[in-house]
């Protein structure tokens, strides 16, 4: 199935709290698993894709690594305000440093704005390889 937020696919990211040069927050919808964004140590972090159109999202699959605590939040406005919750991913045991891969299906859902927040981590540091987002244009 397509990703529908992939940057090839016209997704992109329209905010981060954080940013380095070296691993910034566009490779987490380059379609390359390899690259990633890299957090700084302070926690919350978050991130926002803009989806090209509205789509009825179905799943959601998560790459990161550190990554302890995931919330999920989606809109369908016009602007990226007034996110509903979608859901929270705990994740009970520390990777060691491996991607943590984890697929998140839910009831389709209308959404044209992804926000991710990550609220703890295993580490000072956290990473997010790849968001994979399945489901059809609304």
């Amino acid at each position: 199935m397509t990703d529908l937020a992939e940057a090839s696919a016209g997704g992109s990211i329209v905010m981060a709290t954080s940013s380095d040069p070296r691993h910034p927050p566009q490779n987490i919808i380059d379609g390359h698993e390899n690259t990633f964004w890299l957090t700084t140590g302070l926690f919350p972090q978050e991130f926002i894709i803009a989806m090209p159109q509205t789509v009825k999202l179905s799943v959601v699959k998560t790459y990161t690594v550190n990554v302890k605590k995931l919330e999920f939040e989606c809109c369908d406005g016009a602007q990226p305000v007034n996110f509903e919750r979608v859901f929270e991913h705990v994740s009970t045991s520390d990777q060691g440093g491996k991607i943590q891969r984890e697929v998140h299906k839910m009831t389709a859902r209308q959404c044209k704005f992804l926000r991710f927040t990550i609220t703890a981590a295993f580490d000072n540091f956290a990473a997010v390889h790849m968001i994979k987002v399945e489901g059809t244009p609304a």
